[in-house]
């Protein structure tokens, strides 16, 4: 597919039973290609609050599109079955597509942080609701998971002493992921590398 094309529904048998999923109306237009790639998310009912939390997480958050039923398919008048929405220029579609497939840990988006207020600031929103998990990683309140860490967490895990053994309290930090983990993220140093991966709550 060339960049920019606009696809036509009609041209891919595949796409036809898809929008079947979504009401039929979608074979009256086009879909305009926006990423080539872009990951298509499945929520019980709630993709239309989802977005609007994560459009107010990022500061480079925009809505791109959205797809309302006009009462044809499983979703009553007026309610969204798709939105489209792009953070920090990554596309994302998200689907209310009932409660058959939960989201969970094997799909999780990476957030590069190049701060220790950054990490934070991602850490207090997105927990919000959610829970912790380790080394970073958190469920937010509409069950996708994150891992928010700095941008250089290739060095940190490459450095020499990050595969070392660690004391009793490190083994618990790793467990206990918490909103405070970047107080530990002074542990970029070379004493723990792998400090740096983690939150841990006082």
């Amino acid at each position: 597919m060339e960049a920019g094309r606009n696809v036509r529904l009609a041209d891919n048998p595949e796409i036809l039973k898809c929008s079947a999923l979504v009401g039929g109306d979608l074979l009256a237009d086009t879909i305009p290609a926006m990423n080539k790639v872009a990951p298509f998310l499945w929520f019980n009912d709630n993709a239309e609050e989802a977005a609007e939390f994560y459009l107010s997480v990022f500061q480079h958050a925009r809505k791109l599109d959205e797809l309302r039923s006009k009462g044809v398919g499983p979703w009553p008048a007026g309610k969204i079955a798709t939105i489209t929405i792009e953070l920090e220029g990554q596309e994302m579609v998200f689907l209310n597509g009932g409660p058959a497939h939960q989201l969970n840990p094997a799909f999780s988006f990476f957030i590069r942080c190049d701060s220790q207020e950054e990490i934070d600031s991602y850490w207090d929103k997105l927990i919000e609701g959610g829970k912790a998990m380790a080394c970073g990683w958190l469920t937010d309140c509409f069950g996708l998971c994150w891992q928010i860490v700095p941008r250089n967490i290739g060095e940190l895990i490459s450095h020499p002493k990050s595969h070392g053994s660690h004391d009793e309290d490190d083994q618990d930090g790793l467990a206990r992921t918490g909103s405070r983990r970047a107080r530990k993220l002074r542990a970029l140093s070379s004493q723990n590398a792998l400090a740096g991966l983690r939150l841990v709550r006082s």
